[in-house]
Formats: structure tokens, sequence, C-alpha cells
């Protein structure tokens, strides 16, 4: 992972996430769950778009598979100080304790079965940890046996920009 380059941009995190979760929109229709997007509209994060891009269809996916058919998911996108943290939570199948400490370990790598048998490779989140932390961000994950997984990713926030704005008919725009 060392030879991959990181190209961060500014990106408005409520159209991102609506772009990727239309490419589950068949796996969500077959299983009959729902999602619910919370997220505000002027909420950016700056990073590698395409290694986002990769987590999130990771950890969106693997909710799916890990779900009950007919249960749901809830996205909470939030704005945490310097980081936007984005919450991807599952009513379903949850992770056992031994498997929740092994996540990200490459030697520890196995997979799992979803609800209707769905089968993965057990890497995914290995490369998740790796884009996450490549940009300057965090992933963590809490789980109940059960009950479902909430995974946690925080990115860095975009600088926030301040209107330009006219002073004696000099217009300067503040960063």
């Amino acid at each position: 992972m060392n030879v991959i380059k990181t190209l961060p941009v500014d990106v408005n995190m409520e159209q991102y996430n609506k772009n990727i979760l239309q490419l589950f929109n068949s796996n969500l229709s077959n299983k009959k769950l729902k999602v619910h997007l919370n997220c505000d509209k002027e909420l950016f994060f700056f990073a590698d778009p395409e290694h986002v891009k990769v987590v999130l269809r990771n950890v969106i996916n693997n909710a799916i598979k890990f779900s009950y058919v007919e249960g749901s998911i809830t996205i909470n996108v939030v704005d945490d100080n310097e980081k936007i943290c984005i919450y991807v939570k599952d009513k379903g199948t949850g992770i056992t304790a031994e498997k929740l400490n092994n996540l990200f370990k490459f030697e520890e790598t196995n997979s799992s079965f979803g609800t209707l048998n769905e089968k993965g490779t057990g890497l995914g989140l290995i490369l998740c940890k790796e884009f996450i932390e490549k940009n300057n961000g965090n992933i963590s994950v809490t789980s109940e046996e059960g009950k479902g997984t909430q995974f946690k990713l925080c990115l860095p926030k975009a600088a926030k920009k301040i209107p330009a704005r006219k002073l004696t008919g000099i217009t300067i725009e503040d960063i």
C-alpha cells in the first residue's frame, strides 16, 4: 500500500453518499432493506474520493450482506470538529467479540456468509483501514452479536470557504 498515492479533494458528502447508494439498489431491493441517510447538504470531506468510494462500498455492502431481510440500514454523517464522521449502522447478525478483535488484521482474515449466504473474501476491511489511514482518517467498529454492527469512518473536513464579499468595489475571497 505504500506505493498508492492519495489525491485529496473537497467532496460533498450528501451527494457522494447518494451516488454510492445507487450502486446497491438491486441488493437493497432483493433483501427488501430500507436505507435512512441523514446528512447535512453542506458537509464536505477532504480526501481521495476513489479511496473513500472503496471504503464506503465495502462497509455498505457488508451492512447489506449481514442485514436480515426487511431490515434497515442507517447512515448518519456528522460534523465532528475537524473531521466528518460517517456512521453506517445495521440491525443484522452482528460480529462475535473474537472476530471483532481481529477484524482489521491481515493474518486473521476469514470470510463469513451473509444472511442469504452471500460470500466475501475477508480482505475488504483490511483495505478499508489502509485507505482511510492514507487519507488521514480513521475507522472503528462496534457490534453486538445478533443485534447489528456500526462502522464509524472519520475523514478530514474540507476547509471552510467564506463567500466572497465586496469592499469598495473590489471582490475578495477569504479561505
